[in-house]
């Protein structure tokens, strides 16, 4: 077997399809290898620094199904490793090959995304809809400007504690055009107090085929932050943001974006009945210098 750094000529001549493929140094400080088995590409790793969390750097690996298991994606993540300077960071679900794998790496969980998916078809979800919903303001009736300051001190506050955000102006330009162009006003709510917005559930995607006034079914993805922890009343807001979302889901599946440490939202979460869905975790693989 080669290890080899992966060329544009590699990606070419590549006999299976993965999302992930570019070149050695495609990214400045980013790592791409090839592992090449009787002049056959049979996997590959690339990693790079994380533009908007930069104190871990993105791994990400492909080996195909009957080579794998003989070693390769090893010594592909040793060659990364061998030029890392900050820790590695994947994410897997408890119990996949993927999530072993990396536990075999030297791999700690630094983050844990809990179970959030919601059927609001529920009639007890309706219920703790019904009897949480509040003064709550559609996402219309806010500028521009407006949602996006809200967007980043959320982001900012949800993850100062584990995974420190980039400056403002680096999640400027990599950060927020791909959350305002995602975000569907309609459909989110937030509650205001004297000095602006300071909780919110915003919606992302398209909605879903056959939901609102057309049937139930679908799926929808929501975030709900409240980035401010001494304010009075905000867990009950968001309460509310959440409330009214789950209601005009209209018997749809949503999905939140949370994670265990979130001040207001997981907290909020566990009341919910009927919560399904997988556990999610972060991990992060040391570096070798």
């Amino acid at each position: 077997m080669e290890i080899r750094p992966t060329t544009l000529e590699d990606l070419e001549r590549l006999d299976f399809s993965y999302q992930h493929q570019y070149p050695d140094g495609w990214r400045p400080n980013g790592s791409s290898f090839v592992a090449v088995v009787a002049e056959r590409i049979v996997g590959i790793v690339h990693s790079c620094p994380n533009r908007t969390h930069p104190t871990r750097d993105l791994l990400f690996g492909y080996v195909v199904p009957e080579h794998r298991r003989r070693g390769i994606a090893s010594a592909l993540v040793a060659e990364v490793r061998t030029r890392a300077t900050t820790p590695l960071s994947v994410k897997a679900y408890p119990g996949t090959g993927d999530h072993r794998f990396a536990k075999a790496l030297g791999a700690t969980a630094y983050q844990v995304c809990p179970p959030a998916t919601i059927d609001t078809s529920r009639a007890d979800v309706i219920d703790w809809a019904r009897r949480h919903r509040g003064e709550v303001t559609r996402g219309t009736e806010f500028t521009v400007e407006e949602l996006t300051e809200f967007l980043l001190t959320e982001y900012e506050f949800t993850h100062q504690a584990w995974s420190p955000a980039a400056p403002r102006d680096v999640l400027i330009k990599h950060l927020v055009p791909e959350l305002m162009d995602d975000l569907d006003v309609g459909r989110s709510y937030f509650v205001t107090d004297d000095a602006g917005l300071v909780a919110g559930s915003t919606v992302y995607g398209e909605p879903p085929i056959d939901v609102y006034g057309a049937g139930r079914g679908g799926t929808v993805e929501m975030l709900a932050q409240a980035p401010f922890p001494d304010r009075p009343g905000v867990r009950t807001g968001l309460a509310a943001c959440i409330a009214e979302a789950l209601l005009e889901a209209d018997g749809a599946v949503v999905t939140f974006d949370g994670h265990v440490s979130d001040l207001h939202f997981y907290p909020l979460l566990s009341t919910i009945p009927g919560v399904t869905g997988k556990t999610l975790e972060l991990l992060e693989i040391p570096y070798r210098g």
